[in-house]
């Protein structure tokens, strides 16, 4: 973002519903007041769940066109969506930008949690068939990377199981690369020595890195089966059926997120409400989404699972 703003790109799009932390990562360089939100974020409307399509259209007519767009900020798989774009739509998204010289930064730190279905769609709703896959990204097409307006950022620590640890890197044309470098030397100095560790891991132990992967993916993977059906019959809820990352999406019928929150509350369960991950100007009190995280031991997935069932049972 210094990068951007220093290159005078001051108008950043986040498309709905967006990983809270990049607006955040937004204010922490443009400001966080109300004016400079209003003047330095355009939050660009997706289709409805379970879709979350991107409105390509929309984007050109009212954004691209009239000027409002330097940058737009993508999580691929999303967070909290769950959807994970084809190599298709993102290139599609990054030729249209790179036509009115706007940027596109994907953030693909999920990038190795993709759940590929080989078969059937009834075979992948029992939990068949289900592959642990990874993001193909479009940065790999020799062509878009030419065009010179695609930074991807990727790390270790979803697919490592270690949540929060910030050891990544990107990947971008090379000029690009060099510019970006000079805007983050003075913030980081030299490279932090946990990615020197991370690197001789992947150097000499690569393969061990590719397991670890796997079985990361099939815990959560496996998680999600377990406590699905208990989210659906104790709270009334739906599954919105994920492709990737590590979460999990439900729709609710309550009047608002916060209602569908205190109930799961009432069964000794915490969730994270829909309305966090869209624009904080009141409007979507109700988004009629909670997302839950699948980060957590099999144990604990089935302690969930129990406790929804015996406390609903109780209350009813």
């Amino acid at each position: 973002m210094s990068w951007l703003k220093e290159k005078g790109k001051q108008q950043i799009g986040l498309f709905t519903p967006f990983y809270t932390y990049h607006l955040r990562d937004v204010e922490a360089v443009f400001g966080n007041t109300k004016e400079a939100i209003e003047k330095h974020v355009r939050f660009i409307k997706t289709t409805q769940a379970p879709e979350f399509n991107i409105n390509y259209e929309d984007l050109e007519e009212n954004y691209l066109k009239l000027g409002k767009l330097d940058c737009v900020l993508l999580t691929n798989p999303g967070n909290p969506s769950t959807r994970v774009y084809t190599m298709e739509e993102l290139e599609r998204l990054i030729r249209l930008c790179h036509k009115y010289d706007c940027y596109v930064i994907l953030d693909e730190c999920y990038c190795d949690m993709v759940w590929s279905t080989k078969n059937s769609e009834e075979e992948s709703d029992n939990g068949a068939d289900v592959e642990i896959d990874f993001v193909k990204s479009p940065i790999g097409n020799e062509e878009i990377l030419n065009l010179g307006n695609t930074i991807v950022c990727r790390g270790f620590s979803k697919q490592l199981g270690a949540q929060s640890w910030r050891v990544g890197y990107v990947l971008a044309r090379n000029d690009v690369i060099s510019e970006l470098m000079k805007a983050s030397d003075p913030l980081y100095i030299c490279v932090p020595y946990l990615q020197h560790a991370l690197g001789e891991y992947l150097l000499n132990h690569l393969e061990d890195f590719k397991r670890h992967v796997q079985e990361t993916g099939r815990l959560m993977l496996n998680n999600l089966k377990i406590v699905k059906d208990a989210f659906e019959k104790s709270c009334n809820w739906k599954l919105v059926k994920p492709s990737g990352s590590m979460y999990a999406l439900f729709e609710h019928k309550k009047e608002t997120d916060v209602d569908a929150v205190a109930d799961a509350l009432k069964l000794g369960v915490g969730v994270c409400p829909g309305n966090i991950f869209y624009p904080p100007t009141g409007e979507y009190e109700n988004s009629g989404l909670i997302r839950i995280h699948l980060g957590i031991s099999k144990e604990k997935a089935e302690r969930i699972a129990k406790q929804l069932m015996e406390r609903s049972s109780s209350i009813n």
